[in-house]
C-alpha cells in the first residue's frame, strides 16, 4: 500500500525536483562550453572546484543568515542565485568569471539542500522519516537524470540551457511560496572542530577526505562523460521505507539534521545540498 504524502511535503519535493534538474543540466553543460570554448582542463578543473569552495562556505554561514530571516526568505534568495549566476554564465564567458559565478552556485545550492532538508525532516514524525527521506532521494537522483538528458534537445554552444536552468530555479520558488506549512525552527549553528574530529576517528577523517577527493573527480567530467545515477536512485525507496521499523537507541537519533556534510569531507545532501544530513545525497550541479 502505498502512502500518500502530505501536499505541503509534496510541494516541497516538487521545489527540490525542479532545483535539482537545474542543478544537474547547469553542472553538465558548464564542461562541455567551457571546452567548446577552448578553456585549458586545468581551469575547467578549477570552475568544478570552486562549486565544492563555494558549497563549504555555504554549510558555514547559511545557517547564520536563516536564524536571522527564516528558511523561505532564505530559500528564495538561494534559487535567485542560481537563476542569476547561471544567467552570468552565458553573458561573460571567460575561465575567472566562470570560476567565481561557480563559487557562488555551490553557495547557493549548500544554502537549498540545507533548507530543503532541514525543512522535511522536522516534518516527518520518526516513523515517517525514513520514507519521507527515501522519496526525497528518489527526488533528487531522478530529477537529476532528468536534467543532465536534458543536455541533449539544446546546443551548448548557445544560450538556451543556461536560460532553462534560470527557468527551472525560478519554478522552483513557486511550491515552497505558494505553499501553507509552517517553516522550521531556526538552524542551530554547529562549531566543527577538525582536531576534535582527528582525535576521535583519524581513519574516518582521512577516509571521508579520500572519497570526497574521488568522488568530486567523478562528478566534474568532461564533455562526453555523464554520470548514471538511476540505479543508485530506485534502490533508496525500498530501504528508506524499512529504516523507521528499526529503533534507535542512541542518543539524538531522532533529531533531525542541521546541516550537509560539505563536498570536501565526501558528504551529501544534498543533501544540497547537507552538522550531517540523513542520506548521502548527489549533490545538485556538482558534475
Amino acid at each position: 500500500m502505498v502512502e500518500h504524502l502530505p501536499i505541503r511535503t509534496r510541494a516541497l519535493l516538487l521545489g527540490a525536483g525542479l532545483l535539482f534538474a537545474a542543478g544537474a543540466m547547469l553542472g553538465l553543460v558548464l564542461p562541455i562550453r567551457a571546452e567548446l570554448e577552448g578553456f585549458p582542463t586545468s581551469l575547467i578543473g578549477l570552475i568544478g572546484s570552486a562549486f565544492a569552495a563555494g558549497y563549504v562556505a555555504g554549510c558555514l554561514y547559511v545557517p547564520r543568515l536563516v536564524a536571522k530571516v527564516g528558511h523561505i526568505r532564505v530559500f528564495g534568495v538561494m534559487a535567485a542565485l542560481v537563476a542569476m549566476t547561471a544567467l552570468i554564465n552565458v553573458l561573460y564567458v571567460s575561465p575567472l568569471a566562470w570560476i567565481l559565478v561557480r563559487a557562488m552556485t555551490g553557495f547557493a545550492f549548500a544554502g537549498a539542500t540545507m533548507i530543503i532538508e532541514s525543512w522535511l525532516s522536522e516534518s516527518a514524525s520518526s516513523e515517517t522519516r525514513g520514507r519521507v527521506f527515501a522519496r526525497y532521494m528518489v527526488v533528487n537522483l531522478a530529477s537529476s537524470v532528468l536534467g543532465q538528458l536534458a543536455v541533449m534537445f539544446y546546443q551548448p554552444g548557445g544560450f538556451e540551457p543556461f536560460v532553462i536552468v534560470a527557468i527551472l530555479a525560478c519554478l522552483a520558488l513557486i511550491p515552497t511560496a505558494l505553499s501553507s506549512s509552517r517553516a522550521p525552527e531556526p538552524l542551530h549553528e554547529v562549531k566543527l572542530d577538525f582536531k576534535r574530529l582527528i582525535r576521535v576517528s583519524p581513519i574516518a577523517v582521512v577516509a571521508c577526505f579520500g572519497v570526497g577527493l574521488a568522488q568530486w573527480g567523478l562528478r566534474h567530467p568532461g564533455a562526453g562523460l555523464c554520470q548514471q545515477h538511476r540505479p543508485a536512485g530506485l534502490g533508496r525507496r525500498p530501504a528508506g521505507g524499512r529504516s523507521h521499523r528499526r529503533r534507535c537507541t542512541h542518543a539524538g537519533a531522532d533529531r533531525p539534521p542541521l546541516r550537509p556534510a560539505g563536498p570536501a569531507l565526501g558528504g551529501g545532501g544534498h543533501r544540497p545540498d547537507r552538522g550531517g544530513s540523513v542520506l548521502p545525497a548527489l549533490q545538485p550541479g556538482s558534475a
